[in-house]
């Protein structure tokens, strides 16, 4: 085809010629061309279409203008589709760009010879891989086209891939072997004795179990690597370098003190001079082994020394049984060991030998998860009954399969449960039958036990209570006092709160409930609760709030009532002594200072009982703001510091710098006032008043303790109430006794508007008292 498209482009040109009496010349000589044109080709033909390599040429366009058989057969095409198509058209499509790229080029660098190796698609889809070696074809010195001899190496790439494959399939197992591997030269002296021997190869594994990294090693002497390894009692230089020098292989398990370690290793030789090993690390089987050895040494001084029998059960004889077991039966070694199981069935009490029986039987079965832990009586050889747990494991004794049995005396224990499981019906019995609410809850609140109190009272059945929580029966406005109650009583381990608790007919009864936690026998939090009825309680509570508003009523009036008189009373007194005083005489004067300093006395006491009925109203509206109650305190000492003095006595002052918080600063004052006037009043002479704060997680605590005549327990309980004036006049004790009776009972009530505590301790009659108040710390 390349042959006579050449001729018809000669022979277009020919005839293109204005010359025509050469016509016929030219026609003559053209015949004869052609002829031996036609022989050339013929012959050219045959060699090229029978050719053992397919060859194909394209136009300058890429289009496929001629292709020989061969390349027909290997890529599956068919001359006639092949023609006219874009020489790309077989090629894989991975190796397309690439081709058409080097197809261009051509034209810059038209002199490079290359060998290309790409992937073509058989017609049947399947891949052909192609070495090609294209080239450039002229015309008239031009590029006319391109040929190309192309040769089928699919044979030879899937040789190359499965050799790759192969090698990597083995240098992965080399990379990811579990064992270590290594490759040595041996080295030998003047005598042919191995001396050394160098790195060749490792694995990773190598390198792991070794620590030898295998980039340091690789060409180097292991006397170099591991130096004193030719003095090491393993000799590893002498036998491995013999087996590179003999062939004839070696496993051994050896300690190598230069690494610590343990190694089973077998070696072998490739080729005279050299050996492979490949070696594990039982450092871990070894030490094993010594574990098992002290491990039968414990195992042995553990059971001999165990409160637990124990015995070992082996072709139904018993082949081990420690002291314990022989004291809980009361036999001796040699009545025991060797002996058949029938033993422990003669020991069984009658009872509970059926039952004994069928779990024997079913563990010999073969189902050893039937019943593994059991109780069951035995009878010991002096006739006691006792009650016994046992747990039964199976195991490998000397190489054996046995059963290990451990057994505990539980007759204590099965004593105890008996006599709790009295007490539990005497306590039930004493629940049940209680005029009191009484319910155990879990953490999250949930009903866990009801009382039949629960019914009676509030008409809800068990049932119903164990499907509700606490907080669904509890008033409104009560829940959140309640929860914050419960979550206290978690921390601090008991709690009361009074509640009301919404029965089932939907009317509400006020409830006194007592609270305390304890942990049940699965480790969890659980809260008893005793509830009191106290609905009645809370009725006459009601009527003596109307009676203490009517009772604040009438001492406010009577205090107006009795401010006027006093008044005139007074100022008169003051009046006759300033503008008759020089009248009159002493006795008179002195009267009237009685009378005046009496006026002054009752005016203190109507301006408390007006404070006091105004505190019992609770519509006192504090007028708080941030304060430093240090700074305040000082000011109080400094202040009653020249009382103090007069009766010879110090006040030691232990204060912090700050003690920043909210509160109304004169009422305040007036509480510190009060305690420290009461502690300086009430201790004797020439003796010490402290006063001292602390700083708790949420409030500050102050103190004033004296050195005074002390209180009773009875005292204590009286002396924060209305008049409750501990009366001391007259028992020939050196304090001063005035005051009207309130003043303590107003301080309690001031620190509680403010959120506060007040309280006192004292440890009896002339053993001074400790006053305390504390107020919440709030700095915003």
């Amino acid at each position: 085809m390349l042959f006579l498209y050449l001729l018809k482009k000669r022979c277009r040109k020919i005839i293109n010629k204005d010359d025509k009496q050469k016509i016929s010349d030219q026609a003559l000589a053209l015949k004869n061309v052609i002829s031996e044109l036609n022989k050339s080709e013929a012959k050219y033909r045959n060699l090229v279409e029978k050719a053992g390599a397919g060859i194909v040429a394209t136009d300058l366009k890429g289009r496929v203008t001629y292709v020989n058989e061969t390349l027909c057969k290997i890529i599956g095409y068919s001359e006639e589709e092949l023609i006219g198509k874009p020489f790309v058209f077989f090629i894989h499509p991975n190796y397309k760009k690439k081709i058409i790229r080097l197809f261009r080029s051509a034209f810059i660098r038209p002199k490079v010879d290359i060998d290309l190796e790409f992937e073509a698609i058989h017609k049947e889809g399947f891949p052909v891989y192609i070495l090609s070696k294209p080239s450039i074809f002229y015309y008239e010195n031009k590029i006319a086209g391109f040929n190309a001899v192309i040769f089928d190496i699919t044979e030879r790439k899937i040789a190359e891939f499965k050799l790759k494959e192969s090698e990597e399939k083995y240098r992965s197992l080399f990379d990811n072997m579990t064992s270590g591997f290594a490759y040595h030269e041996v080295i030998v002296d003047e005598n042919n004795k191995p001396v050394d021997y160098k790195y060749i190869e490792a694995n990773p594994a190598f390198e792991k179990l070794t620590g030898l990294k295998v980039e340091d090693i690789i060409g180097k002497r292991v006397t170099k690597i591991l130096p004193g390894v030719e003095d090491d009692p393993a000799d590893w230089i002498g036998r491995f370098g013999n087996v590179g020098l003999t062939g004839v292989p070696l496993i051994i398990e050896e300690y190598s003190e230069a690494l610590d370690l343990w190694y089973e290793v077998s070696g072998y030789s490739p080729k005279k001079g050299y050996f492979a090993v490949n070696f594990t690390d039982i450092t871990g089987y070894k030490k094993a082994e010594q574990q098992i050895k002290e491990s039968e040494e414990i195992f042995r001084t553990i059971t001999e020394q165990s409160f637990m029998g124990i015995y070992i059960l082996q072709n139904n004889q018993i082949k081990y049984v420690n002291e314990t077991m022989l004291d809980m039966f009361e036999y001796d070694l040699d009545e025991v060991v060797n002996r058949d199981d029938d033993f422990i069935l003669k020991i069984i009490h009658p009872d509970d030998l059926s039952f004994f029986k069928e779990v024997q039987k079913s563990r010999k079965l073969g189902d050893l998860s039937e019943k593994p832990y059991i109780s069951y009586r035995v009878i010991t050889q002096s006739g006691n009954v006792k009650w016994i747990d046992q747990f039964s494991k199976t195991i490998i004794y000397k190489g054996s399969s046995a059963e290990l049995i451990t057994i505990v005396d539980i007759t204590e224990k099965i004593g105890s449960q008996k006599r709790l499981q009295e007490s539990e019906e005497k306590y039930r019995l004493i629940s049940e039958n209680a005029n009191d609410l009484i319910a155990i809850l879990d953490s999250k609140l949930k009903y866990k036990y009801v009382n039949e109190g629960y019914h009676e009272v509030l008409g809800y059945s068990k049932e119903e209570m164990y499907k509700s929580l606490v907080i669904d029966i509890i008033h409104p406005n009560d829940v959140k006092r309640a929860l914050k109650s419960f979550r206290k009583g978690l921390k601090t381990g008991m709690g009361r709160e009074e509640l009301r608790v919404k029965a089932k007919d939907g009317k509400f009864i006020w409830f006194d409930v007592k609270g305390k936690t304890f942990t049940d026998i699965y480790g969890e939090i659980n809260a008893l609760l005793i509830s009191r009825d106290i609905t009645e309680i809370k009725k006459v509570e009601a009527k003596l709030r109307e009676v203490s508003k009517l009772k604040s009523e009438l001492l406010r009036r009577i205090s107006h009532e009795l401010k006027t008189p006093l008044i005139s009373i007074k100022g008169y007194t003051e009046l006759i002594l300033s503008v008759h005083g020089y009248k009159l005489d002493d006795k008179i004067i002195e009267s009237l200072n009685e009378i005046q300093e009496g006026c002054f006395r009752l005016e203190n006491l109507i301006n408390e009982l007006l404070k006091t009925a105004t505190l019992e109203d609770g519509k006192i509206h504090l007028n708080t703001s941030i304060e430093d109650l240090a700074f305040l305190i000082k000011f109080t000492v400094k202040e009653l510091l020249g009382f103090a003095e007069t009766r010879n006595q110090t006040i030691d002052l232990q204060v912090h710098d700050k003690l920043i918080t909210k509160f109304e600063k004169e009422r305040v004052y007036e509480v510190i006032s009060n305690l420290l006037t009461n502690a300086i009043k009430y201790t004797p002479p020439g003796g010490k008043i402290s006063i001292k704060s602390e700083i708790g997680s949420d409030s500050y605590i102050i103190s004033v303790k004296d050195q005074g005549i002390g209180l009773t327990d009875d005292e204590k309980t009286r002396i924060f109430t209305q008049f409750g004036k501990i009366e001391h006049y007259g028992k020939g004790l050196d304090i001063i006794s005035g005051g009207t009776g309130l003043g303590l009972f107003i301080a309690k009530k001031t620190i509680e508007l403010h959120g506060g505590n007040i309280w006192v301790e004292s440890e009896g009659r002339n053993k001074g008292s400790i006053f305390y108040f504390s107020l919440p710390i709030i700095k915003n």
